[in-house]
């Protein structure tokens, strides 16, 4: 299968475009961070590390050398204290976060240096509330994605962390996020590993990680760059969707990737799911949400036939209130 077209040319022109995806449900909410703003947000599956199917047979050819000036452990910058209070996991949290929060984008070498170190570094998570850690990475990881100029070396330091199965599973969705939105800005040198990367990310189906890894291929096709074949898109993630040993998170997030392309292959697919009382609810909301998107005479029939069920807690999805999930109901995960 190939899945890449040729690098693009270094004067390719590329629209910045990231798009949130509509949450069809609490508890399932899919994202595409945008460039510049700084803000946290959670994640909360558990990835497993899978081998890509034909991976040497993707069409990737061999990528350019990286330009990194990221070549080690730095000592921390003298000039900026907040650095050093930010990446410090025996200081409170509320005090690195403001630290944090407070760096100006225009950081100087040094002091990026030390940040990457720190993203680098996952014994911090033995020192404190894991929640916490993945939030200041989060910030930390926005606030280097929107530096002027642009942090060589970035898409290797994130792709690293991606690829240590053993890190923290919600901060490696993070890095993942951050790679799929630093595309545009991202040297040319290292775009083509971040498509690589990405292009692994999408066999991890047993949790959120190939549901973001889609997203972000989805996002860098829209915007015009012909490093990713649509058609080749759209295939993969019909296969995640209709495949029902692949995680409900990767699967409702397929569903809609492979209806925005306007792939009629998932419309049985999406029809069984919205219409099977004993699936998830948020998998089930997300079918509805594709036959929505693929439209036509048999997509409206079967909307008209899962409407019909008056399922309070598809309410939503046809315009209604949605009761309050109740404990043990199954509509939250």
């Amino acid at each position: 299968m190939n899945f890449f077209r040729q690098p693009p040319s270094a004067t390719t022109g590329i629209a910045v475009m990231v798009s949130v995806m509509l949450a069809v449900v609490s508890g399932a909410l899919w994202m595409s961070l945008p460039f510049e703003e700084r803000d946290s947000h959670e994640v909360s599956e558990d990835p497993s590390d899978r081998e890509l199917p034909g991976d040497d047979s993707i069409g990737l050819e061999e990528p350019p050398p990286l330009a990194s000036d990221h070549r080690g452990p730095a000592e921390p910058a003298t000039g900026r204290p907040d650095v050093a209070v930010a990446t410090d996991p025996n200081r409170r949290y509320n005090e690195r976060f403001a630290a944090a929060r407070r760096l100006p984008a225009d950081l100087a070498d040094d002091e990026i240096a030390v940040l990457l170190d720190y993203l680098n570094d996952a014994s911090a998570f033995t020192a404190g509330s894991p929640m916490r850690e993945r939030g200041l990475r989060n910030e930390i990881m926005n606030l280097l994605r929107s530096r002027e100029p642009a942090v060589p070396g970035l898409a290797e330091v994130l792709a690293g962390i991606f690829a240590d199965t053993g890190a923290d599973p919600v901060v490696r969705d993070y890095a993942l996020q951050h790679l799929g939105a630093w595309y545009p800005r991202a040297p040319q040198e290292e775009r083509w590993l971040i498509l690589e990367t990405l292009a692994d990310a999408v066999a991890e189906t047993d949790s959120s990680i190939a549901g973001t890894a889609l997203l972000a291929l989805r996002d860098i096709r829209s915007a015009a760059d012909e490093a990713v074949a649509s058609d080749t898109l759209a295939g993969l993630a019909r296969e995640i969707a209709t495949d029902a040993t692949n995680g409900d998170s990767a699967r409702i997030t397929a569903l809609q990737v492979a209806a925005e392309s306007g792939s009629t292959e998932i419309l049985q697919t999406a029809a069984s799911l919205a219409l099977d009382q004993n699936e998830p609810y948020p998998l089930r909301l997300s079918a509805i949400a594709s036959l929505r998107k693929l439209g036509g005479d048999e997509a409206d029939e079967i909307l008209g036939k899962v409407e019909s069920l008056q399922d309070p807690y598809l309410a939503a999805a046809f315009g209604g209130e949605m009761p309050e999930p109740e404990p043990g109901h199954g509509y939250l995960p």
